[in-house]
């Protein structure tokens, strides 16, 4: 059974983005504030280790967002993954688990 939350946002110019547990919204503080005290109303616990204001970057669900739309940090991401499976590959050739011909 799926049910609706019932939290909305203030202003019309924002979106909530949500994906089981995790909420995402646009960047206003009195948005915020409405969600603390919808949480509090519903007895939830915000946890603000996992709570991001004002960030240039976001991942969401293996998605980086970029608050300039570009795709940088997502480049620099699968670079950074490409590297080290390279450098764990190498290791094994040189132990010779990895034979290559």
């Amino acid at each position: 059974m799926v049910l609706e939350s019932d939290l909305r946002t203030i202003s019309g110019l924002n979106d909530i983005f949500k994906y089981e547990d995790d909420w995402c919204l646009s960047d206003l503080n009195m948005e915020f504030n409405h969600i603390k005290q919808w949480a509090a109303t519903d007895g939830l616990i915000i946890n603000s280790n996992r709570t991001k204001e004002h960030v240039d970057c976001s991942k969401l669900l293996g998605v980086m967002f970029q608050n300039n739309c570009k795709m940088d940090s997502r480049v620099q991401y699968i670079l950074s993954q490409c590297a080290q499976r390279i450098y764990l590959l190498k290791l094994l050739q040189h132990k010779e688990c990895l034979v290559t011909y």
